[in-house]
């Protein structure tokens, strides 16, 4: 199963409990951030992608760990907006000295 598929089966698991108007608005979300539909979705998958690369520079990685991997990483959905483009300047350029350390 891929995990697309596994991640919509958990979901729909946890909304059991819910009345079904609410599981079809939620639903409905979460097919709207796995399309990557709204702008609203963007913007979280902007902000997942930078979460990432922001942990791989502040985590503790292993001594082998691709820092060149957080170059390309997510490069599509954090250049969509000024901000994002910013902020992925920043953990690129940290990223970039971890990569010469």
């Amino acid at each position: 199963m891929k995990k697309t598929q596994q991640e919509r089966v958990n979901l729909c698991r946890l909304m059991e409990c819910l009345d079904d108007d609410r599981k079809k608005e939620l639903l409905q979300l979460w097919e709207d951030y796995e399309q990557n539909l709204s702008i609203e979705a963007q913007v979280v998958k902007a902000f997942d992608k930078l979460e990432t690369l922001f942990q791989h520079n502040q985590g503790d990685n292993p001594v082998d760990f691709d820092y060149q991997f957080n170059l390309t990483y997510g490069q599509e959905q954090t250049n969509i907006f000024p901000l994002f483009i910013k902020l992925r300047k920043i953990i690129d350029e940290e990223t970039i000295k971890k990569i010469k350390v």
